[in-house]
């Protein structure tokens, strides 16, 4: 009997189920690639407040909290991994809304009325947009996709997100409220 045929027939499966092993890792690696948009809203929260306090500290005015709301959910908004945003900043008298779509395009219904008329905003693929409400009532809704998100307008300084982002067919959203 030839032995050493059978060492190198076993050998060569030993390899194979190495290699096997190995192409199986390397695929559970990339399916977990989007883990990173689930630390968005943790993220966004703690960076927003942040922005908060340091506002507060400067004294900025409403129109100095704006530009720096503004600024900062821009450059977060570009840089972030997640494909769409929505933002609500702002105090009792007015009311920025800011959205940005990476790649599709929508309309997403800020509604202060109750009655469910409210503002369209209408966003384009890669543009980042702001609208002002003046006057908010102390709750409204935003509709972004059929879905309601509620929010409460509390006095001084307001920073609401919603962020979405498709994942293997299916939309996940985060949100502050």
């Amino acid at each position: 009997m030839n032995r050493g045929g059978q060492f190198f027939i076993i050998m060569a499966m030993v390899i194979i189920v190495l290699i096997a092993g190995f192409v199986s890792v390397t695929n559970s690696v990339d399916k977990k690639s989007d883990v990173r948009f689930y630390r968005v809203g943790e993220e966004l929260k703690f960076e927003g407040d942040k922005i908060l306090v340091y506002g507060i500290k400067q004294n900025f005015d409403s129109s100095g909290m704006k530009s720096l709301f503004t600024n900062f959910t821009e450059n977060y908004s570009v840089y972030s991994p997640a494909e769409n945003f929505y933002y609500l900043f702002g105090d009792s008298s007015t009311i920025t809304f800011a959205g940005l779509m990476k790649r599709d395009s929508g309309t997403v219904n800020v509604d202060f009325d109750g009655v469910g008329s409210g503002t369209d905003v209408v966003l384009s693929p890669g543009v980042y947009k702001t609208q002002d409400i003046v006057n908010p009532t102390s709750s409204g809704n935003l509709t972004i996709d059929g879905n309601t998100y509620p929010f409460n307008v509390r006095t001084g300084q307001n920073f609401y997100f919603v962020v979405s982002q498709k994942i293997e067919g299916n939309v996940y959203t985060t949100k502050n409220n």
